[in-house]
């Protein structure tokens, strides 16, 4: 994994980790918000979130609500996006 993707990867594991503490429901739309903030990633494939949530999912940091929010993002054309939330049951985030 080059460097810049291992930045990134870190960067977005850590934001999930965040917002799933804070125990908001978010969707990778402000996932992404937030690492646009925090430096350039233009060379990420946008798609790249998805196995980041899929790893947080699977560690039981993050679980999915029963909805979804129509995207902000005109790169995914406005598509419904899964909500996630803080899973109730993480030991890793106390």
């Amino acid at each position: 994994m080059d460097e810049l993707r291992q930045s990134w990867n870190l960067n977005a594991r850590s934001i999930v980790q965040g917002l799933a503490k804070r125990n908001v429901e978010f969707t990778t739309d402000e996932v992404w918000a937030i690492l646009n903030r925090a430096g350039e990633w233009d060379d990420i494939e946008p798609r790249s979130l998805g196995p980041v949530m899929l790893l947080a999912r699977m560690d039981g940091i993050i679980r999915k609500v029963n909805k979804h929010r129509v995207s902000n993002n005109g790169l995914c054309h406005h598509r419904p996006k899964q909500v996630w939330i803080g899973a109730d049951n993480d030991r890793r985030l106390r």
